[in-house]
């Protein structure tokens, strides 16, 4: 058991990777150039339009950030958003549950 422990690294200094799955940023400018008015925004709709890619397999979780307003109202489903972000979509119409 001793060579074992002996092998191991005694920190783990700048090649730890966090296990947490992190978010896809997207700007909602781009996501609502995308999308016409009214449209039910959710991460399969994302993914059918190009902006997301499959992540080993399945669909990463997608945060929206940016503060410029879509000008036209959008509807999400389970996607994060930014402060701004939200407030600019709902200054637009929008929502997001």
């Amino acid at each position: 058991i001793r060579d074992i422990v002996k092998k191991l690294p005694k920190r783990r200094g700048y090649r730890f990777h966090s296990f947490r799955v992190q978010p896809l940023t997207l700007d909602l400018r781009a996501v609502a150039a995308r999308f016409a008015a009214g449209q039910t925004i959710d991460r399969r709709a994302l993914l059918g339009k190009g902006l997301i890619r499959r992540m080993k397999g399945g669909l990463p979780p997608v945060k929206i950030i940016g503060a410029a307003s879509p000008q036209k109202p959008l509807h999400f489903q389970g996607i994060r958003f930014s402060a701004a972000a939200r407030a600019a979509l709902e200054a637009a119409g929008g929502s997001a549950r």
